[in-house]
């Protein structure tokens, strides 16, 4: 798992700023056909989500932001037998966690407009946000996670904003808050607002820098560096003997890549032991760049294992 940096405001083709123009107004206007189910006191099924939203959203992130890969274990999503999930962040339906001490998940609570504690309903405004969409692979996705979203403080349902709190939210891009009901000071928040209130357990790429909080060692294996890290690894399932192993065979990739330029530079350019080392991760660009599978595994095995300096 990386970090990603993407900004759909940020996009340059014309192509690409039409496309998710088109999407994003298709994705408010069926978010905004659940509020309003939600509002006449309609219980939402899984009916209601239009899912071919969420697929379009995966199979243009793969293509343009994620480079085919899955976003938390970098596994390569390819043909029909891994073809990828479109994976909710936060669940859109029910929400679950584990307990502190316990194996078994439980169903997560929060406070509704009238301030009364009721079980989750699920992020359901937030079934079509860019942010809480990701690709993934099954496993990531089905195995272990499903409807499980840890979080260190409380989970947020509707929460009250003073008017000075709201025009703060409504200042970042595609974040505004959105009325629980007409007259209300309750709110349904955006993801960067929930992520204040809640301090999320699973690591996210958007968010986070998985570096800070994983830590990739020998034959693929991979161990937290935080409690964020902890609990992505056992959520994600990214502690997988067979993940392990493709891990292993990515960092033994990157290590010849490595080793064979240094040794060529060393050979054959007259360059120093810095210039050599500097030749040699010339040819992990793509690593570095997040485009090959495991990309963070085979740096980490490069630097921390092998020790060669980073330049």
């Amino acid at each position: 798992m990386r970090h990603v940096d993407f900004d759909p405001d940020q996009l340059s083709e014309k192509a690409d700023q039409d496309w998710w123009r088109q999407w994003l107004s298709e994705a408010e206007a069926a978010t905004a056909a659940l509020i309003l189910k939600w509002r006449a006191s309609e219980p939402i099924s899984a009916d209601d989500f239009q899912s071919a939203l969420w697929k379009a959203l995966k199979v243009w992130l793969m293509e343009h932001v994620f480079h085919g890969k899955c976003a938390y274990c970098e596994i390569h999503l390819t043909g029909a037998r891994q073809p990828g999930d479109a994976e909710h962040y936060r669940p859109k339906g029910e929400v679950r966690f584990v307990p502190d001490g316990r194996r078994r998940s439980i169903r997560a609570s929060a406070y509704d407009e009238k301030g009364n504690s009721v079980d989750h309903p699920g992020y359901f405004w937030l079934a079509y946000h860019w942010r809480n969409l990701l690709p993934t692979c099954t496993m990531c996705n089905r195995a272990v996670k499903r409807n499980l979203f840890p979080t260190e403080d409380r989970h947020v349902f509707v929460i009250e904003l003073t008017d000075d709190r709201l025009g703060e939210l409504s200042e970042e891009p595609n974040e505004t808050p959105i009325p629980f009901e007409a007259g209300s000071n309750g709110y349904l928040l955006p993801p960067m607002a929930l992520d204040q209130h809640e301090a999320p357990q699973l690591l996210h790429p958007y968010r986070d820098d998985p570096s800070k909080h994983l830590r990739f060692g020998e034959g693929g294996v991979v161990v937290e560096l935080s409690p964020q890290g902890e609990s992505s690894i056992r959520v994600y399932k990214l502690d997988d003997n067979d993940l392990a192993r493709e891990r292993q065979k990515a960092q033994q990739r990157a290590w010849w890549q490595y080793q064979a330029a240094f040794q060529h530079a060393e050979a054959n350019l007259n360059m120093t032991q810095d210039e050599c080392h500097a030749f040699g991760w010339t040819f992990l660009t793509d690593w570095k760049d997040g485009r090959e599978p495991f990309s963070a595994a085979g740096l980490d095995y490069v630097v921390y294992v092998k020790k060669a300096p980073e330049l």
